[in-house]
């Protein structure tokens, strides 16, 4: 968690960019496809860790700049990434049987550092908030979560990759539980978030 605001009234945040170094996924472009074996090329900047666990992996169509295939892993019987060509490559490979027959040569395939519960952002029981002018990169877990907050706004809040990202965040991008008066969302862009886009809890007698 980066921020944490409990028990306030009247709480603004804004202009902020959320990034992580180093990333808290990996990426890159399908090579080549031989049985279930898939041999790719990862991306410039992104993780490259020998024996990594590929959690929530999915596909990325490159030329329509769009995910195809989400949740091909969860959290449990994961298969494992493998350096290629020695630690100054970029190459890895993997063997997993749902991406070789889910993918084709020139895929990007992505998938996170682990399945993270948290919040990166997170507010709790807050009176008036505002969060405007702000854009995640890249993060873990829950991007932004309200937890017993009222009269919420967001506005011009952004959750995209950018560059030769594909991904933003393993888990929903919004999560406002038991909230209460008026929420408004106005220039919301969500993108690359691989679980749901948004949810929201509505406790008794929500207004």
């Amino acid at each position: 968690m980066i921020l944490s605001v409990e028990n306030s009234t009247g709480i603004t945040v804004k202009n902020i960019l959320v990034d992580m170094s180093p990333y808290y996924y990996s990426a890159g472009k399908i090579l080549g496809i031989s049985g279930d074996d898939i041999t790719i090329e990862v991306f410039d900047g992104h993780p490259r860790v020998e024996g990594q666990k590929a959690y929530i992996m999915g596909l990325y169509d490159l030329e329509k700049k769009k995910t195809k295939v989400v949740r091909l892993t969860w959290d449990s019987n994961l298969p494992q990434w493998h350096l290629v060509g020695g630690e100054n490559g970029r190459q890895m490979s993997i063997n997993h049987t749902a991406l070789a027959r889910s993918a084709r040569v020139g895929d990007g395939v992505f998938w996170f550092q682990g399945n993270y519960t948290g919040s990166l952002i997170n507010f709790r029981q807050v009176k008036g908030l505002l969060l405007e002018n702000i854009h995640l990169l890249n993060g873990h877990g829950f991007p932004i979560t309200c937890n017993f907050c009222q009269d919420i706004t967001y506005r011009n809040v952004i959750m995209k990759p950018v560059d030769n990202r594909i991904a933003t965040a393993c888990r929903d991008g919004f999560k406002i539980y038991c909230g209460s008066g008026k929420v408004l969302m106005d220039g919301v862009h969500v993108e690359g978030v691989l679980v749901m886009t948004d949810r929201i809890y509505m406790a008794p007698g929500w207004r």
